[in-house]
Order: C-alpha cells, then sequence, then structure tokens
C-alpha cells in the first residue's frame, strides 16, 4: 500500500485492541514484546495516523487519561475472571499475527 508521504507498506496493525482492549498489560510489555519495524494505524484526534510502536503509545496513554476506551467493559471483565492473562494472551496472538503477516509479504 502507498502511504500519502509516498513510502510503501505491506501491512498496517489496526490499534483497537492495542489502545483501548489490553487493560492490563502495560506499555513497557507492549514495547518489549512488539516487532521492530512494524507500523501502526490509529485515529488521533480525528485524524488517521500512522507510526511506529514508540509513537502510538502517547495515544494510547492520553485515551486511557481521558478515560476515552472503546470497548472496555468487556475486556475488563475478562481480564478480572482471567487473572490479567486475557490481555497477554490477545497481545500474544497480536504479535503471532504480524509475523505471519511479515512472513507473508517477504515472500512475495
Amino acid at each position: 500500500m502507498n502511504l500519502m508521504d509516498g513510502s510503501k507498506l505491506n501491512f498496517l496493525v489496526e490499534t483497537a485492541l492495542l489502545g483501548h482492549g489490553l487493560v492490563s498489560v502495560k506499555d513497557e510489555e507492549i514495547l518489549s514484546l512488539w516487532p521492530e519495524g512494524v507500523k501502526l494505524a490509529w485515529v488521533e484526534e480525528g485524524r488517521v495516523r500512522v507510526g511506529t510502536i514508540e509513537d502510538f503509545i502517547p495515544a494510547r496513554k492520553e485515551a486511557e487519561e481521558r478515560k476515552k476506551p472503546y470497548h472496555p467493559a468487556a475486556n475488563a471483565c475478562f481480564d478480572r475472571l482471567s487473572l490479567g492473562l486475557s490481555s497477554k494472551i490477545q497481545l500474544e496472538s497480536l504479535i503471532s499475527n504480524i509475523k505471519v503477516a511479515q512472513a507473508i509479504t517477504d515472500n512475495r
């Protein structure tokens, strides 16, 4: 896909889950596990942004501070019931999907 700045990407990671769903996973854990160079897309102040996980984390924090999550009730409930494992499993699944997308696009 071509971005507005002329750069090309094979795929983007959608961030609703990262920004508003992984309620018991800390930013530091996400940063430590995130594959290098993977770009994400998110909405910030009504505009679509594309950037790195390091660019995205401040937007995640701001949404938490403003209490603007998309679907916190269900995820918070699952997290309580699973003692926080639900969010960790979702993060591992997301990272696994990124690795599959990288492998597919690298072999084109």
